[in-house]
């Protein structure tokens, strides 16, 4: 009668310690997946008030990917040109360059399945594979040269789209709440989870502007 739980216990050990293991990492990807979803809609519908507010065109391009940064650099452009006279088109390289970011990415992505499906070949191959094997990787000198090329383009993509997005943020604070945009930029880059909390807080102020 004892046999077959004891010859459970075993399995019941093993799926106990692989849902204690992978537990943690769900729990994180759930954290991740609601950090996201609080940034992008709060901060989503606070410039798509700002942006009415101050009757934009394209405001609903703030809920797509790229399309964020053409409002909010359309709200930058907006608060140069009418109270310091500076005809900018921040709203263009901002787009231009989240543009550029996902034609890096999708480079990225479709470079390793090429990457891959050569190996694959390889692999499948015998011959090939007795021939060559592990050093299969040096037949794709041009594939992974491609690959760290467009790997290696993101970051300073990345670095000049922060730079961007830095400056056309701190117009935004600025046009709301005048003369406290420094604080509200420093708090917003050392705490990024306050940025939708300042950003919900001044879709309504600024009534001067425009």
């Amino acid at each position: 009668g004892d046999a077959a739980p004891a010859a459970r216990a075993p399995g019941g050990r093993a799926m106990n310690e692989v849902n204690e293991t992978w537990a943690p990492v769900f729990l994180f990807l759930v954290a991740i997946a609601l950090i996201f979803v609080y940034h992008w809609v709060l901060e989503g519908i606070a410039y798509q008030a700002m942006a009415r507010r101050r009757s934009l065109r394209h405001r609903w391009l703030g809920w797509l990917p790229g399309g964020r940064d053409w409002v909010q650099g359309s709200l930058s452009d907006q608060y140069q040109y009418l109270v310091r006279g500076r005809i900018q088109s921040k709203r263009k390289v901002l787009l231009g360059i989240s543009l550029g970011m996902l034609v890096l990415w999708a480079g990225v992505i479709g470079i390793y399945l090429w990457l891959v499906s050569k190996l694959l070949q390889y692999t499948s191959n015998i011959v090939l594979w007795e021939k060559f094997g592990i050093p299969a990787l040096m037949q794709c000198t041009t594939e992974l040269t491609l690959l760290a090329s467009f790997w290696l383009l993101r970051y300073p993509v990345r670095l000049m789209r922060a730079i961007f997005r830095t400056i056309a943020l701190y117009d935004v604070y600025a046009s709301c709440m005048p003369g406290s945009q420094a604080t509200y930029l420093v708090l917003s880059l050392i705490f990024p989870v306050t940025r939708p909390i300042f950003l919900m807080s001044c879709r309504k102020k600024g009534l001067q502007y425009p």
